[in-house]
């Protein structure tokens, strides 16, 4: 039994065994399902079942419709699908079982009509629109607004976590639970205030005091950012000649949030209030000192706090409007159960960056049922590949630190180097080449005897026998004799010794451009989703070891590509969202340039013809600036453990089952392969 086959009969006896019992119906009718079928025992399997068909057999089995499924008295249906597509067959399917009190499962034994995800869908916030928000204010004399996850927001998931940044670059792990323990007592001190007790309390000098003050306010403009609909507000109602002020409850005194808000340009306000310098809170008294202050018919607040910004400015004889801050816009949409795979500080942090883009307008939810929308590439990038890729750049410089050279292979290599790059802004890190190569230039360069051309066989082929010649094997048309019907293994043996001096030629050329680069030193290898087949031609030609470190290696029965060094960042790859598109994620981290063929006698490369038009290559920038944004903002507060899973369910919420994607034309994109001959 192949490794694959393995997989699937242990998963299988893993995930039913308990079922043993039951009357059992497999749906779908899949490689998988006669897999099953052959090789595992001891199950009472009854009939299978079909989207398509209701009728006859297969693997020995009858296919039963909705009503031999009840005469045949099934209690378990196993839906034997991608975990991507068993959510349409259970909506098929989900009545029937309902009715006739049949239990649905998915392949990973997960019972189907348990929601993982509860969420109101018609929650009445999806109601709220800036243009309820501008009537509002065309119709109030005096506007005010909220500062903190209004007007602006930090890249984290909740504000406590500031600290936690700040207490690293000043070298104090416990300034959180200092900072918490100050405000427990404080009658609203200001940030100077807060650090003198600092001061006290570990013993810093004034110039030590000062320095922490300085980082604090640098680390929060690092990572604050403009809610652009809220300040497109802000602007609305002073360019409608409203006196607008600003009301915050904080610690940074007036002369310090204004430096803030005029470096994010926020400005035309009257005049910012903050309760540390009035030494009260909104709900200490603030509204009254504002109302005091500034006299007026009608006030609006606008805020996201149900009790600061509205309770208490209500209280005061203030209108208020509540806008969500990014973390409720997630609690309250389809996205809301990526809270449960939340595990380590560094996922909190991966969050909070997703959160500040995905939700940074209020209104994003407007008639949306919940579902976020999506119209550029960029946000593509940002929001769902880039924490995938960043992840495992994060692994993969954790692994290489003690090589002497990184090797990022092209194509695939190209956006990954060039955050590579970005890294070593941060850390100290070998230095690396970006080399052209691909499997069919690699593998035709390195052929030695015949077990290298049988490998080459194994890979499927679109084309005749003579077009395999020609393509994989890059024989010219005069050395190619006519195919009679044999065996192809046979066929394409009878020119082994054409291949073999065509190979040699082809190993001198490539060497011609590879005697540029220096593989001295112990050499690490990058390769995106492979079987290791690039590492091991490559090996051959330069005639030196290499270490894979890859995003996925693929399963091969090869001895030769078994035996070679390399490490992957997702071992068990098959269940994830990830691994059922990583086919999408190859063209979104892809050079521009064509998939390389071979090499000329000048050592210069040859491509093959590039079937992406010039609007494709411009969709994967965009996508790929979205990447390296998002890469940018992770670097700096990169610490700690990422826990797979999350990453893996926060890209999986790209599908449109949770988002409303109005383009997704990485699915589309054709990937012409010279060397399969086919798609």
């Amino acid at each position: 039994m192949q490794d694959e086959e393995k997989y699937v009969v242990d998963s299988f006896l893993n995930n039913f065994s308990k079922y043993k019992e039951k009357r059992i119906a497999l749906y779908g009718t899949g490689a998988n399902t006669k897999i099953i079928l052959n090789n595992v025992s001891g199950f009472n399997f009854v009939g299978l079942m079909d989207g398509f068909k209701n009728s006859g057999s297969m693997y020995g089995f009858n296919i039963l419709g909705y009503d031999e499924v009840k005469k045949l008295n099934v209690e378990v249906i196993i839906i034997v699908a991608r975990i991507s597509s068993t959510k349409l067959i259970y909506d098929r399917i989900k009545d029937f079982c309902n009715e006739n009190n049949i239990l649905a499962l998915d392949c990973n034994g997960n019972d189907l009509s348990i929601a993982k995800e509860v969420f109101n869908s018609e929650n009445e916030y999806f109601d709220r629109n800036e243009e309820e928000l501008k009537s509002l204010i065309d119709t109030h004399e005096i506007i005010s607004f909220d500062v903190f996850d209004t007007l602006i927001t930090r890249k984290v998931l909740s504000p406590e976590e500031i600290y936690d940044i700040i207490g690293k670059r000043i070298s104090d792990n416990d300034l959180k639970k200092f900072r918490y323990s100050v405000e427990r007592w404080s009658d609203n001190m200001n940030v100077y205030e807060v650090y003198d007790e600092y001061r006290k309390t570990i013993g810093c000098s004034e110039e030590e005091k000062e320095e922490i003050i300085k980082t604090e306010v640098a680390t929060e403009k690092d990572f604050l950012s403009r809610r652009e609909k809220m300040v497109e507000i802000f602007n609305y109602a002073v360019n409608k000649g409203k006196p607008v002020y600003l009301i915050s409850d904080m610690d940074l005194p007036k002369e310090i949030l204004g430096d803030i808000l005029n470096s994010l340009d926020i400005k035309g306000y009257k005049d910012l209030l903050v309760s540390c310098d009035y030494r009260m809170k909104k709900r200490e008294g603030l509204f009254k000192v504002f109302k005091e202050k500034v006299k007026g018919t009608s006030y609006l607040h606008i805020g996201d706090s149900e009790d600061s910004d509205g309770i208490y400015a209500n209280m005061n004889g203030i209108d208020s409007y509540l806008i969500k801050n990014g973390y409720d816009l997630l609690t309250i949409s389809s996205y809301g159960s990526i809270l449960e795979y939340v595990k380590t500080p560094l996922d909190n942090y991966i969050l909070g960056i997703f959160i500040e883009r995905a939700f940074n307008n209020p209104f994003v939810l407007y008639n949306s049922k919940g579902r976020l929308k999506i119209n550029s590439q960029y946000d593509k990038g940002y929001l769902f590949i880039g924490p995938v890729i960043s992840s495992f750049m994060m692994w993969f410089i954790e692994n290489i630190k003690e090589y002497d050279k990184v090797i990022f292979s092209a194509r695939d290599g190209y956006l990954l180097s060039k955050l590579y790059e970005k890294a070593k802004k941060y850390f100290d890190l070998p230095k690396y080449d970006y080399l052209l190569t691909s499997r069919a230039c690699v593998i035709p360069a390195s052929l030695e005897d015949e077990e290298d051309i049988k490998y080459a066989l194994t890979y499927s082929f679109g084309g005749s026998p003579e077009e395999m010649l020609k393509y994989r094997f890059l024989l010219d048309e005069g050395d190619i004799e006519k195919y009679k019907g044999e065996e192809v293994e046979e066929y394409i043996l009878k020119h082994k010794e054409k291949i073999f001096a065509k190979s040699k030629k082809l190993k001198e050329n490539y060497l011609k451009y590879l005697n540029k680069f220096n593989f001295t030193g112990k050499i690490a290898f990058f390769d995106f989703v492979a079987l290791g087949t690039c590492q091991m031609g490559l090996e051959k030609v330069i005639d030196k070891k290499l270490d894979g470190f890859y995003f996925i290696r693929l399963n091969n029965t090869f001895d030769r590509i078994n035996n070679l060094n390399i490490k992957a960042f997702l071992e068990n790859y098959r269940d994830s969202d990830i691994f059922e598109n990583y086919l999408s994620l190859e063209q979104a981290i892809s050079d521009f340039i064509p998939s390389l063929k071979c090499f000329d006698s000048e050592g210069k490369p040859v491509f093959f013809e590039d079937n992406r038009s010039k609007e494709d290559k411009k969709y994967i920038e965009e996508l790929q600036k979205g990447v390296l944004d998002f890469f940018e903002v992770f670097l700096k507060n990169y610490e700690g453990e990422i826990t797979l899973s999350f990453i893996d369910k926060l890209f999986g919420l790209i599908d449109i089952e949770k988002t409303d994607i109005s383009e997704d034309k990485l699915k589309d994109l054709s990937n012409v392969d010279e060397f399969c001959k086919r798609g």
